[in-house]
């Protein structure tokens, strides 16, 4: 057997052994998520007046992305508009 066949023997066992590293990290990741879900789940608070605060809470949280969304979509927009503007001051100069 050559060099190369050996090398290349010895890549492709070294690629395998990586793919099943990774699967298996990939599998324990998954699993954990899964139990962490499930944990999330059966710890979940009963009380109504509990459910009603995180629900308020997470109300507020939502204002306050959907506020910054607003803004940030229209600082977009006003760029865009420069930008189209520049172009056409750009293109006329060309032409």
């Amino acid at each position: 057997m050559s060099d190369f066949e050996k090398s290349r023997e010895n890549f492709e066992e070294a690629l395998l052994n990586l793919e099943q590293m990774v699967d298996q990290v990939y599998r324990a990741r998954l699993e954990e998520k899964q139990s962490n879900t499930k944990h999330k789940i059966d710890s979940l608070p009963e009380d109504p007046i509990i459910v009603q605060k995180e629900r308020d809470e997470l109300k507020v949280k939502l204002n306050e992305i959907t506020e910054s969304y607003d803004a940030l979509s229209s600082v977009t927009s006003q760029l865009s508009i420069r930008l189209d503007n520049t172009i056409k001051k750009l293109r006329s100069i060309l032409e």
